[in-house]
């Protein structure tokens, strides 16, 4: 995937979830950064994107945590959490221009989530 395209998505899903971090546990805010933080050095310096298994792995692994923070994976705070893990992760498997497009959506729900935490003209 051309490195300018990634980077692109890499800014926007970074804006996109940097309105949360004040609403996100520390450790969901930490963990997003760092996948972010991955996929640009995956890009930067060409190297391979790491196998399905980890992600999976990856991904099992943050929804057991967000249940043991939650109790649960509906609600709004949940709902929120999960989406912006996933979408750090989806960040770490894009191979097609399919992959691209389903960031770009989730990144725009992303940004219609911070109405559930205010609905001022700022917000909007």
């Amino acid at each position: 995937m051309n490195k300018s395209l990634v980077y692109g998505l890499l800014l926007g899903t970074l804006l996109a979830c940097a309105p949360h971090m004040a609403h996100l546990p520390p450790w969901v805010s930490l963990v997003s950064l760092i996948l972010l933080g991955w996929r640009f050095y995956i890009a930067h310096d060409g190297r391979p994107l790491p196998p399905r298994w980890l992600l999976l792995t990856l991904a099992a692994t943050g929804v057991l945590m967000l249940l043991i923070t939650h109790r649960t994976l509906f609600g709004r705070e949940a709902g929120v959490n999960l989406l912006v893990l996933l979408a750090a992760l989806k960040l770490l498997e894009l191979r097609a221009a399919r992959d691209a497009v389903v960031l770009i959506y989730l990144s725009c729900f992303i940004l219609l989530t911070q109405f559930f935490y205010s609905q001022n003209m700022v917000t909007a």
